[in-house]
């Protein structure tokens, strides 16, 4: 019962003070009249750390099954400004795809690419999966294209028809050039780019060049949307049909799902 509180708690991101409810607390006494629900105090301290090593321990053991590991790799910050990392993994076991959560962890100081690399290199690391990363996915910010590029190796180019000793000399600068670099930094895995991310590029920079009468369009639309946003009645008078879809900047497809919304409401209101 406990290790279902914990799963119920931990999967749907639950308050720990959910514990301390007098009505959940009445609805385990219909469950289980012999239950004795785990204080907050209890849980915080150890019962949920417990799980997170279970939990890691049992992801552990599938990833050593499996032959290579993609992992997809991001940073954000949150409303409070704080930073995060989160690293996904996808892999192939007994030919069905698995696609698991590996990190989503506090990330503080400047997001360097050092400093991404070296958070990197510690969750690989720690999951014994460092020499088992066939590819990394990340978006096209410089930091996370730097993180994962090896030091050097864009600024030599070699002639196809260049002799033997000096490709020889290219060589020894690039290996001269890596020689303070991190550990792993030699066996780095393929980097690509994120294609939706690339794509929501390419967007934005075709929308900078379209012509005036579809800037025209994107913002009529997004004036009504804040407009209802922020009119009680205009809200009320919507209810009755689709809700009117919010555009984002780092999703090109928000915005026409914004002007699809719009038109979508009848044009005699």
């Amino acid at each position: 019962m406990t290790n279902a509180l914990i799963m119920f708690i931990a999967g749907d991101l639950l308050p720990l003070s959910i514990v301390e409810s007098e009505e959940f607390k009445n609805l385990m006494e219909k469950a289980d009249t012999k239950y004795q629900v785990p204080s907050r105090k209890h849980l915080s301290s150890k019962l949920l750390h417990e799980k997170s090593v279970e939990i890691k321990n049992n992801l552990v053991n599938t990833l050593k099954r499996a032959e290579s590991v993609c992992l997809t790799i991001d940073l954000w910050s949150s409303r409070q400004m704080r930073g995060f990392l989160g690293i996904t993994g996808h892999f192939i076991l007994d030919w069905a795809m698995k696609s698991v959560m590996i990190c989503c962890k506090r990330f503080k100081g400047r997001h360097t690419a050092e400093s991404i690399r070296s958070e990197y290199e510690e969750v690989v690391t720690s999951f014994e999966i460092g020499f088992k990363i066939a590819a990394i996915v990340s978006d096209n910010a410089s930091n996370m294209v730097k993180a994962f590029s090896i030091p050097g190796f864009d600024d030599f180019k070699v002639d196809h028809e260049s002799s033997d000793e000096e490709i020889d000399d290219v060589d020894k600068e690039i290996e001269d050039d890596q020689s303070d670099d991190l550990h792993l930094s030699d066996c780095l895995p393929k980097h690509s780019r994120c294609f939706a991310h690339t794509l929501q590029l390419v967007v934005k920079d075709g929308l900078k060049d379209c012509s005036p009468h579809l800037k025209t369009v994107i913002t009529k639309a997004s004036n009504i949307f804040s407009f209802v946003r922020k009119s009680i009645i205009a809200s009320e008078i919507l209810e009755d049909y689709k809700r009117l879809q919010a555009a984002n900047a780092t999703r090109w497809n928000s915005q026409l799902h914004m002007i699809c919304s719009v038109l979508n409401v009848p044009i005699y209101i």
